[in-house]
């Protein structure tokens, strides 16, 4: 499908791949699917095409390419005033960035309890390029992780 976005006074088109209707089956009983419905239901290589009439660009974002826990993803561009046309890669960890929040009670005695209360937050490294497009061809972050102990209680029975 086909939208628009308008975010801090920039204009952008923003175009996804549709699923074709799924046609029922022609072949026999045996549950087999035609060739035109198979077809119909391959993944684009292409995840949306972004035109931003304002900066006279368009863009063209790959499908992330999921190795194990990797993810890989291409964008490629085309200034029109510049008339530059360029390459941009990135390379990111499964792993979503999160923020958690933990606690666990443990029993030291029978009338004696102690409890800890831990958060967490973390952003995965990133490995990012480009070629042609003015950006730095390598760039590295190696993410972030934080610990905090907020509250350690006791709790005594009496």
């Amino acid at each position: 499908g086909a939208n628009y976005e308008l975010n801090k006074n920039s204009l952008e088109f923003v175009l996804k791949p549709g699923r074709k209707p799924r046609k029922e089956s022609d072949e026999s009983e045996e549950g087999m699917e035609s060739t035109e419905t198979k077809q119909s239901h391959k993944q684009s290589l292409w995840q949306q095409v972004v035109y931003n009439p304002t900066d006279s660009d368009v863009r063209i974002y790959s499908n992330r390419l999921k190795v194990g826990y990797l993810q890989f993803q291409v964008v490629a561009g085309h200034d029109f005033t510049s008339k530059k046309t360029g390459l941009s890669w990135r390379v990111t960890t499964a792993w979503d960035t999160g923020f958690q929040k933990q606690e666990v009670k443990m029993p030291v005695t029978k009338n004696l309890n102690i409890g800890v209360c831990w958060d967490t937050q973390h952003i995965p490294p990133t490995v990012e390029g480009a070629l042609g497009t003015g950006q730095p061809a390598f760039e590295w972050d190696v993410g972030q992780y934080h610990f905090t102990l907020p509250r350690v209680q006791a709790s005594l029975r009496l």
